[in-house]
């Protein structure tokens, strides 16, 4: 009986484990820092049609509707959420995030994106949505030069 009970112990801890996790993995600044590395990741690929595919998903996962209508009206000639031409590939693994506010609905994130010459900044705003961080808005703060490090 207490061998049993035993195991019964562990299956719960082993089962919450996960849950721990992913609750993490779902804040607001894991959510902009996982966006900005999909997305990023994505247009480095090699395979364009791939990447594009990826870039894709990576907004559906992460941003809610009212983004994808502003990115979709974005007439700049450059891309929303970079707000550049090129990438550089160095922001795929170099990506700060600093909380500015944060409540039960709304956060609003600076994002540095690179180091050196190559840093773009921007201020993310999410909302919660069915329980879950999304990206809302993308504001471009600044960019150090418009040349990649590399």
């Amino acid at each position: 009986m207490l061998k049993k009970a035993f195991c019964l112990c562990c299956l719960l801890f082993l089962s919450n484990a996960p849950f721990a996790a992913n609750r993490n993995a779902s804040s607001p600044e894991n959510i902009v820092r996982n966006f900005y590395h999909d997305y990023l990741t994505a247009w480095n690929m090699p395979d364009v049609k791939e990447g594009l595919k990826k870039s894709h998903q990576a907004v559906d996962t992460y941003t809610t509707k009212h983004l994808k209508i502003l990115g979709n009206a974005n007439n700049s000639g450059t891309d929303y959420f970079t707000h550049s031409q090129d990438i550089c590939p160095e922001w795929e693994n170099n990506i700060n995030t600093k909380e500015i506010s944060i409540n039960s609905h709304v956060a609003a994130y600076r994002v540095d994106l690179g180091y050196g010459k190559s840093m773009s900044s921007f201020t993310v705003h999410l909302i919660k949505q069915h329980k879950r961080w999304m990206l809302d808005s993308v504001e471009f703060d600044g960019r150090e030069s418009g040349i990649c490090n590399q």
